[in-house]
């Protein structure tokens, strides 16, 4: 796969990680309205966040290394941190809680790993976790 292999496995671990929870909530018959309304609140909030985080541990990277990276680069090169994500993720859903009904709580906390399951196979793609690059091409190891 190309660089995009990140931003593909992810769309894709999303997808999928909506229609299980539309799924299990259309099988369970349980009000999904302020729960879905709730996902791309807590969604931005967690990828800001994950951006946020990717940033702090790349400028601190380039301070540990005395580079000469510009603050710009750093905000452009710095990737995502999964801790990020999941602490923006849930944060929001925790100050989002009295909308939501418990049982589409649940289901986030089944939805969030098969989503990040798929999004980590794309770090994997994009070689910022482990990945090695082959005759130009990014590979897992």
């Amino acid at each position: 796969m190309t660089d995009y292999g990140y931003w593909i496995m992810s769309a894709a671990g999303a997808l999928i990680a909506i229609s299980v929870f539309l799924g299990i909530s259309l099988k369970s018959r349980t009000d999904i309205k302020d729960s879905f309304l709730s996902l791309p609140i807590a969604s931005l909030s967690g990828f800001l966040l994950a951006k946020t985080f990717g940033i702090i541990s790349f400028g601190i990277y380039n301070l540990k290394n005395r580079t000469n990276a510009s603050v710009l680069s750093v905000i452009r090169d710095g990737g995502f941190v999964f801790y990020g994500g999941m602490i923006g993720f849930f944060a929001t859903l925790i100050m989002l809680k009295r909308y939501l009904p418990k049982q589409n709580t649940n289901l986030f906390a089944v939805c969030f790993p098969l989503f990040h399951s798929f999004a980590r196979i794309g770090c994997f793609f994009g070689g910022c976790c482990y990945g090695k690059t082959m005759n130009g091409v990014k590979i897992p190891v």
